[in-house]
């Protein structure tokens, strides 16, 4: 992958960060061989659960466009429900099913050293949940069941490597195969001492306390 530079002093960003170590400074990493345009004020002002700063309203694709919300200072982007799979499908054309390069990619893009958190929706303020996006993404989202989804700076390019990299294919897979062990569980072998004698275990209950004993001297 070719070294980032920080977009305020051209330092070398780390490999899974957007922020500068030298300047402290963002640079934005999704999106940017889009043309994107920003747009006016809108009626509703969403904040940055990071920054707590108004969020800006971008459009992307200049044929039928789709509108989503980008923090001016972190980059974050903040999608309405089923604005992320239509972005990622209308980005993604032919993906190859290509594991080694989803591995590279979580290794270059993962900021392991990122500490959780649990952020608030932009609209409703309520705290959202911490997801995984799919099989070997490497993305954890922040998702509000109600109103969308919001991904760090940087994670919307690390879906698109996952997705062009055959990711929602192997997600399709990995769930036939979980579903086959579901309806074909793997039978547990019964203990041959606890088979042999359950016909006995039976006898013991009337004996009381003798019973008990006897049971622990057969069963244990």
């Amino acid at each position: 992958m070719p070294t980032r530079l920080c977009s305020s002093c051209s330092a070398p960003l780390p490999s899974n960060s957007n922020l500068c170590e030298y300047c402290g400074c963002y640079t934005p990493l999704d999106l940017i061989s889009q043309n994107l345009e920003i747009l006016p004020d809108q009626e509703e002002t969403r904040y940055c659960p990071h920054c707590e700063v108004p969020m800006e309203s971008i459009s992307v694709l200049e044929d039928e466009p789709i509108v989503i919300e980008r923090c001016p200072q972190c980059y974050g982007f903040w999608f309405d429900k089923f604005e992320l799979n239509l972005l990622l499908n209308r980005l993604v054309k032919d993906p190859t099913i290509n594991v080694k390069n989803i591995d590279i990619g979580n290794m270059e893009e993962i900021d392991f050293t990122k500490k959780v958190q649990y952020i608030s929706c932009p609209v409703c303020s309520s705290k959202m949940q911490r997801r995984n996006y799919g099989y070997k993404s490497g993305v954890v989202f922040d998702l509000c069941n109600e109103h969308g989804i919001y991904l760090d700076c940087g994670e919307l390019h690390h879906l698109l490597l996952w997705k062009k990299n055959g990711g929602e294919e192997l997600q399709r897979l990995h769930e036939q195969k979980m579903e086959k062990i579901r309806r074909n569980p793997i039978p547990v072998p019964v203990s041959r001492s606890r088979a042999h004698y359950h016909g006995r275990y039976n006898g013991y209950e009337g004996l009381g306390l003798i019973g008990t004993i006897l049971r622990m001297l057969i069963f244990h």
